[in-house]
């Protein structure tokens, strides 16, 4: 097994070459690691070779079997914070027992490893470096067997006897104050200890690399533990350890549930990994036919007719067979290879839309290889931030620890598929430690650095591929622009949008193409907000800056209007004239809310037009009847210079919310009383030029009281409230209004006689005029 520390071997980083001396165990531990010095314990300080990174020194040192020969067949008692954790383990309902496969298999590969080190630095051998699993239902054993670097007796007492320098006596300090988490058992960092969570009894039998005797170790529902020579020693060096497991255990013992959880943690392990397993093979099999005819009774010998017996064999199969595709150079996987690689790790039928395969080196090694979908995942079709969406599998050497870790890649790229694997991060990894780890930390960053290189690229590409990611993922990138910190990825991911525009078509633009196409004149980037691109289209607000010829952009989903308020500026490049010549010159371009109060648009063809003081003068008695009227509809009435085709327009207030956020927020809050509280009344602008405009203005100096006059004021406050977006409070009351301006302009026309008028008295509901209780 891969019980780092459990030979004698020590590793020391002044040396480049091994020295065997004998030492003196009462006087120096001659099992402590070089590093921490203290005994390492079992799985938690797994043995790595540093494959190039950094220039390794060794020193190894043996012990004599006779400073250990008399513990042989005696037993000994746990250190008291090993029984604790072990009462927690075997006393405690723990939801995830099948950890304990992944700590002993890792521990294992971690052995070979060790083994195979040893053997290059040593000049000794080390050939059919595997590890073997098999389940015997009769004697409900599991056994797990490796041909690494093995222990020694002294070893078995210092290292599965108590705890040392490790993440589980962190665990038992925690557990002393009271803190400890004991969902952590059997997960994070108990290594050979996460046996108990499914064994009442187990058993170790080793020979080390340094002994030609084979010791072993037992112990009963981990009370206390026997340490003596083995009655029958292993033909060469490694670990064997049996698991008697319990009654609640027995699923440990079915083949097909040991394979799954072994292509689960450890599919990517190194050395192979056996499992005894059946399979069912047909012979052929002689049968003599019981119908004979007279001519075959006469032979003397008749043809036996053959058929195909089913019969189970029990062998050894290899469970690991796929090799971990990242550690391989790109330029020897084939684009096939990544293919099948991420459908199976995404467990998708197409392939992906783009990956990045890469590696760092340096402060922090690891090495990983990321997907975008082609589509959007299933899961994210049902809510955005799905907890059951798995984005990417952590590994650490090979061995899987999880693919629930948010903490290692931002949310908004919860869509990116792929797998990590570190070098680096300890194996006892937890949450607690992930969120706290600068190795963590820095590949957090690498990562998102990679992912929006991809996006770049797909950007750049002459086909439709961007387009098609932009159509699943591109809400993610404007979730992406509000909560990434860091200021250079959030200006790229700005250039990464795209929307539709007054000039864009079908198709849509960037904000680099946007301003590309800006009018010399023209110092600012128009939008609008509104809930789908049609009901963008036909807003009364653009209907100037449309004549002027002037580009404006659509937002119609409610997290633009948050993504905007992130983007205050936007630095692009647009062609100018400067001494006769052509220049690409790099301007700060502000957004402006074409529908809302507050944002000046500033332009010359406009400045010319606004309306001057006298316009608003004859324009007054209008503004000042609506806003009585209308109450507190609307926090004021103004003239407009970007009207051109309609009378008037609602437009979001200075302090207020569109139209579109605030259905969104009436959704999230469900309580639309309390939302209105808060939410500042719109504004309504009128066109002074507009015939509808001077008629009702003409109505309002001669008969402002009047029903009918009213009723057209409120009329033309609704249908403004349509077409920009907002709903109406009292649908019903404004059918009744138009009903009536009907009626009345069908009477004016002469289009009504007596029999019409008595059908629509009879027919035609009686018009109430509601007036607002606030006018």
């Amino acid at each position: 097994m891969a019980f780092v520390g459990f030979s004698s071997t020590k590793y020391n980083t002044k040396s480049t070459h091994i020295i065997h001396s004998q030492t003196n165990v009462s006087k120096r531990n001659p099992f402590a690691c070089s590093r921490c010095h203290n005994s390492c314990f079992l799985g938690q300080k797994p043995f790595v070779p540093n494959q190039g990174r950094r220039r390794s020194y060794l020193t190894m040192s043996t012990t004599t079997e006779d400073t250990v020969s008399e513990t042989k067949g005696k037993t000994f008692e746990f250190q008291a914070e090993v029984s604790r954790v072990m009462d927690i383990i075997i006393h405690s309902l723990y939801s995830h027992k099948e950890i304990f496969l992944r700590e002993l298999v890792s521990n294992s590969s971690d052995a070979c490893d060790k083994r195979r080190f040893l053997s290059v630095s040593g000049g000794s051998s080390a050939e059919n470096l595997e590890i073997r699993v098999r389940a015997d239902k009769d004697k409900k054993t599991l056994t797990i067997t490796d041909t690494g670097v093995g222990m020694t007796e002294q070893e078995l007492i210092s290292n599965l006897g108590k705890i040392a320098e490790s993440g589980t006596s962190k665990f038992v300090e925690a557990l002393g104050q009271g803190k400890a988490d004991v969902s952590l058992i059997g997960k994070f960092g108990v290594g050979f200890y996460s046996a108990f969570l499914v064994a009442e009894r187990v058993e170790v039998t080793t020979r080390s690399l340094q002994s030609e005797k084979t010791y072993r170790w037992e112990s009963h529902s981990a009370k206390n533990y026997t340490v003596s020579e083995a009655s029958e020693p292993l033909e060469s060096c490694g670990t064997q350890i049996v698991l008697h497991l319990r009654d609640d255990s027995e699923e440990f013992l079915e083949p097909f549930r040991l394979e799954q959880l072994l292509k689960k943690y450890s599919e990517y392990i190194s050395f192979p990994i056996y499992l005894w397993k059946s399979r069912t093979e047909f012979e052929q099999a002689e049968e003599t036919s019981e119908e004979s005819t007279e001519q075959q009774q006469t032979d003397s010998e008749q043809k036996p007719e053959k058929r195909r017996v089913p019969k189970t064999v029990w062998d050894w199969e290899l469970v690991n067979k796929n090799k971990p595709i990242w550690m391989r150079k790109p330029s020897e996987v084939s684009k096939e290879d990544y293919e099948e690689f991420y459908k199976s790790i995404a467990h998708a039928y197409e392939e992906p839309l783009t990956y990045s395969h890469f590696s760092a080196e340096g402060e922090v090694e690891f090495r990983s290889v990321i997907f975008i979908p082609k589509s959007l995942p299933f899961e994210l079709s049902q809510d955005m931030f799905s907890d059951q969406s798995k984005s990417i599998r952590l590994y650490v050497r090979r061995v899987f620890i999880s693919d629930s870790f948010t903490d290692l890649f931002p949310r908004w790229l919860t869509f990116i598929r792929g797998v990590v694997d570190s070098e680096d991060l300890p194996l006892n990894v937890s949450r607690e430690i992930l969120q706290q780890s600068r190795v963590a930390r820095i590949i957090r960053k690498k990562l998102v650095r990679k992912s929006v290189d991809m996006f770049d690229e797909l950007s750049k590409r002459d086909n439709d591929d961007y387009e098609t990611f932009w159509t699943h993922f591109g809400k993610y990138i404007k979730v992406g622009i509000i909560e990434e910190d860091e200021r250079s990825i959030r200006d790229e991911l700005i250039g990464l949008c795209r929307f539709f525009s007054s000039k864009s078509g079908d198709k849509m633009t960037s904000l680099d193409a946007y301003v590309s196409r800006m009018k010399p004149s023209q110092r600012q980037i128009f939008y609008v907000t509104a809930e789908s691109i049609a009901a963008a289209r036909s807003l009364p607000i653009i209907e100037k800056l449309k004549s002027l010829d002037y580009e404006v952009l659509f937002l119609s989903e409610p997290v633009d209007e948050f993504m905007v308020n992130n983007i205050p500026s936007f630095k692009g490049k647009r062609e100018k004239e400067e001494n006769g010549e052509k220049k690409q010159v790099e301007e700060d371009y502000r957004l402006i809310n074409v529908g809302k109060e507050g944002e000046t648009v500033d332009l010359p063809e406009l400045n010319e037009e606004k309306p001057n003081e006298e316009t608003s003068k004859e324009l007054e008695p209008l503004t000042k009847w609506m806003s009585e009227l209308l109450g507190k509809r609307v926090s004021r009435v103004v003239s407009s210079s970007l009207l051109t085709d309609s009378p008037c327009a609602v437009v979001q207030s200075k302090m207020g919310v569109s139209p579109t956020m605030q259905r969104f927020l009436r959704v999230q809050k469900g309580d639309s009383d309390r939302m209105s509280a808060f939410m500042e009344a719109p504004v309504l602008e009128l066109n002074p030029k507009h015939s509808v405009i001077r008629s009702l203005l003409d109505q309002v100096k001669q008969n402002p009281e009047s029903s009918n006059t009213r009723d057209l004021g409120m009329l033309l406050y609704e249908t403004a409230l349509l077409t920009c977006g907002y709903s109406i409070e009292e649908p019903s009351s404004f059918a009744k209004r138009v009903s009536k301006m009907m009626n009345l302009a069908f009477s004016e026309n002469g289009h009504s006689n007596d029999q019409n008028h008595n059908h629509t008295s009879s027919e035609t509901p009686v018009v109430e005029v509601v007036q607002d209780s606030n006018t």
